[in-house]
Formats: structure tokens, C-alpha cells, sequence
């Protein structure tokens, strides 16, 4: 795939979490509350990856290979079912845009440090001013959106 799919895909990510957090908090304020609403897009979301694997055929892992694997690289599923539960609940409480600038802010700037610093095994990439400015301008930006 070229850099340009890559970065639709990502843009499309970024089009998908408004989306995902304005409809798991409908569904949370139908059957009791952003924790359980989170807990069921999980659940819907699993059979979709699993139905996903089944149709493209990829081999599963054995138990074995599950159990060699350190407990930290399973932290993925904490951190993104906090990450669902979190956008579930503020996105009533603080609108769409709102919330997606702090995320967003949030993201940037643990990204520079993972990045400068290279952490989990990123490639690292050092700060740099345009790098420092950019993050500026994004927190100039979160202002401008939670302010107005």
C-alpha cells in the first residue's frame, strides 16, 4: 500500500471515534450507563474481528504461543476498552469536539515522547522545533475549540 492509503486509513480512523463515541452513548443512555454500553461494542466488536479472521483465513495462534507472550503486550485491551468507556462517557458531557481536541492533544503529545524517546518499540524520532511547533499549534487549537 502506498504512504497515501496509509494516511486515508488514518484519517478514517480519526472519522470512526466521534462516530463510535457519539453512538456507544446513545446505546449507554438505552440499556444503563457508558460502562455497559462500552462493554457491548466491545463484545459486538470481537465477533466482528473473529467473523474478520475466520473469512481471511489467518492462522491462530496456539494456547502456547498466547501463554509465551509477557502480560504487558496485553495491556492493548485495557487501555482501548478505558479508551472506549472514557469517549462514551465525556462525549454527552463535553460535545464531540471538544472531547476529540483533548484526545487528540493527549495523543500528540504522548506520541512526541514515545517518539523522541523511543518507547515500545517505536523507531525513535527526535524533537525537533517543527515537531514542538506543531504540538503548540495543536494545543493553541484545542483552546480555540473548547473556548468558542
Amino acid at each position: 500500500m502506498t504512504s497515501y492509503v496509509y494516511l486515508m486509513l488514518a484519517a478514517l480512523a480519526g472519522f470512526f471515534m466521534p462516530v463510535q463515541a457519539a453512538i456507544n452513548s446513545q446505546l449507554g443512555q438505552k440499556i444503563g450507563g457508558p460502562i455497559l454500553a462500552s462493554a457491548v461494542s466491545f463484545f459486538v466488536g470481537t465477533i466482528c474481528l473473529f467473523a474478520f479472521l475466520l473469512l481471511s483465513k489467518v492462522s491462530m495462534p496456539t494456547l502456547t504461543v498466547l501463554q509465551s507472550v509477557p502480560l504487558k503486550l496485553y495491556l492493548g485491551g485495557v487501555i482501548g476498552a478505558l479508551f472506549v468507556a472514557f469517549i462514551t462517557l465525556l462525549i454527552p458531557k463535553l460535545g464531540a469536539a471538544t472531547m476529540v481536541a483533548f484526545v487528540l492533544g493527549g495523543q500528540v503529545t504522548t506520541s512526541l515522547i514515545l517518539d523522541h524517546l523511543g518507547l515500545l518499540g517505536l523507531p525513535q524520532h527526535s524533537l525537533s522545533m517543527p515537531r514542538i511547533l506543531g504540538g503548540v499549534l495543536i494545543i493553541v487549537g484545542i483552546y480555540l475549540i473548547r473556548r468558542f
